[in-house]
């Protein structure tokens, strides 16, 4: 969804959750950590969705980049799923 404002994405991004649809790739890297902490707020998306999406940017590029050297996915899939702490990048997991 490059490109677009972000009010235009949101509108596509809440008619894709509506179909039920998980955020796509390219839509969680057209928006920084505080745009993303909205979508969760606003229950747009589930954090969840979010490590799932990291996790899969990760698994594709680590390869070549080894930025990650020991990966917490299931740790970042429990607090995902769990209440989320308070704070600007609420629903913005480190994983």
């Amino acid at each position: 969804m490059l490109g677009f404002s972000n009010g235009v994405k949101d509108r596509i991004l809440r008619y894709e959750r509506e179909r039920g649809a998980m955020i796509k790739m390219e839509e969680y890297t057209s928006y920084d950590a505080t745009d993303l902490a909205a979508l969760v707020r606003q229950r747009q998306v589930k954090a969840i969705e979010l490590i799932e999406a990291a996790i899969e940017q990760i698994e594709r590029l680590n390869p070549k980049l080894h930025a990650v050297v020991t990966p917490m996915y299931e740790q970042a899939r429990k607090t995902a799923v769990g209440k989320l702490p308070d704070g600007p990048f609420s629903g913005v997991l480190f994983c």
